[in-house]
């Protein structure tokens, strides 16, 4: 049998990758996810963080973060899967509930009870322990296993497979750049600054293709 219909398939994709990797609107180490075009929308810039409050690499992001400017509009999602279980993530979206100053607080604690601690905090009695000690634990024994924090988790779940995010920590930027350990080749306290040289070229590339 010929090898022809084959050897002509892997040319077509791999000048399908070259021409993705063309429309590249600036070099770095990112993914283009869409077209370019979108990251002149929008008064700010709009950046999805996800992390997983469980995850090595997630911690050394958080601990050595950078503030991204006025200019951006940051969302955080939380993400879990095969390595990195669910029972963090009820924590935070319950501390999510109780405001953003116990958000924060209480990724700080989940982190530093995994990582510097080392305590297992897929277990339910250390989550127990923390949100005791941060305040909320009523709160926390309410919500943890409820129907709707159930639904929650599905939702987000549904939400992380839509995305293609299975791993952090992983940034989104307008929906079309996507940054990550993986895409920069660093380590996770390497990917703050990594990021915020990545805003830069978008906040260039704003002003020279401004929106129409």
């Amino acid at each position: 049998m010929s090898k022809l219909p084959g050897l002509i398939l892997v040319l077509l994709i791999s000048l399908g990758a070259l021409a993705i990797a063309a429309e590249k609107p600036f070099a770095g180490g990112y993914l283009l996810l869409g077209d370019a075009a979108a990251l002149s929308k929008g008064d700010k810039i709009v950046v999805e963080e996800f992390v997983s409050p469980s995850c090595a690499n997630c911690y050394l992001f958080w601990k050595n973060r950078k503030p991204l400017g006025d200019d951006v509009e940051l969302k955080i999602h939380y993400l879990f899967d095969k390595d990195h279980g669910e029972r963090p993530v009820r924590l935070m979206l319950v501390a999510r509930d109780l405001g953003p100053e116990t958000e924060e607080k209480t990724l700080t604690a989940i982190f530093a009870a995994q990582f510097e601690s080392k305590a297992n905090v897929e277990d339910e009695d250390v989550l127990d322990a923390l949100a005791g000690s941060l305040g909320f634990g009523d709160a926390w024994q309410a919500k943890k296993n409820s129907p709707e924090m159930n639904k929650r988790i599905q939702d987000l779940a549904a939400f992380l497979v839509a995305r293609g995010v299975d791993r952090g920590p992983r940034l989104i930027v307008q929906g079309v750049l996507s940054i990550s350990t993986g895409t920069c080749q660093c380590q996770g306290d390497e990917l703050p600054g990594a990021v915020n040289g990545l805003l830069d070229k978008v906040r260039q590339y704003r002003k020279e293709h401004p929106a129409k």
